[in-house]
Parts: C-alpha cells; sequence; structure tokens
C-alpha cells in the first residue's frame, strides 16, 4: 500500500494516516480523506434525520444482543481501552462511585423522612423544607 493517496473529493494528496480504513476490505481505505468524509457524514446525517431514530425503533435490542453474543471481543476491547488510559480510568470510577454513593445517600433520607412522616415523628416545619 502506497504512502500517499490523492481525495476524489478535495483532490489533494495526503498521507495514508488521513484515510479511514475500510472494515469490508482488510487493507483497503477510503477514497475520500478524513476531513472530507466527516463533511459528507455530516450533510448525509442532516439529510436524512430520522434514519437512525427509525433504525433504532425497528432494532431496539441490537446492541445488547450483540454484545451478548460478542462478549469476549468486548471484554478485550475494554480492556485495552482501561490499559491505554489507566488516569482517565481512575477518575472516571471515582466520580462514577461518588454520584452513586450521593444517590444512595438521597434515597436513604428520602426512605427516612418518608418513615417519620407516617409515623408522625417529623415536625410540620422540618416537613416544609
Amino acid at each position: 500500500m502506497s504512502d500517499e493517496k490523492t481525495c476524489i473529493r478535495c483532490r489533494e494528496t495526503k498521507p495514508a494516516s488521513e484515510y479511514r480504513r475500510r472494515p469490508d476490505v482488510m487493507g483497503r481505505l477510503y477514497n475520500r480523506c478524513k476531513t472530507c468524509d466527516a463533511a459528507y457524514l455530516r450533510r448525509w446525517r442532516i439529510d436524512n434525520p430520522g434514519h437512525m431514530s427509525e433504525w433504532r425503533a425497528n432494532n431496539p435490542n441490537y446492541h445488547r444482543e450483540w454484545r451478548a453474543e460478542n462478549r469476549d471481543q468486548e471484554n478485550r476491547c475494554q480492556r485495552e481501552r482501561r490499559a491505554k488510559n489507566v488516569e482517565k480510568e481512575r477518575h472516571r470510577s471515582r466520580a462514577c462511585h461518588q454520584r452513586r454513593r450521593a444517590r444512595r445517600r438521597s434515597q436513604e433520607l428520602a426512605k427516612l423522612e418518608n418513615y417519620l412522616n407516617e409515623t408522625g415523628n417529623l415536625r410540620q416545619d422540618e416537613a416544609s423544607k
């Protein structure tokens, strides 16, 4: 494979790294550079606004089923992503833990408040807060 390619849209010769790989043909690149391809896809999404929502409505469990059928591949990709982004994953994990902890605390407070309201042990001025 050559190191450079000419985009059919902008007619510029660019390095192969400026082109997306074609998933259907091994070792082949798309004929539009990443910049032109992004512009084309943006325009297509504007021209076809209901396409994805219609597809999702017709295939509601597609992603869940794919992940179930390809669990090994999904797990391998997640492990690789975490290994490449250790610090980012650590931050994401901490933030998720803090949100979950805050949500749990607010649920516990709501349960306690409901219990006190039901038993009549909560004073009226506290209930109005």
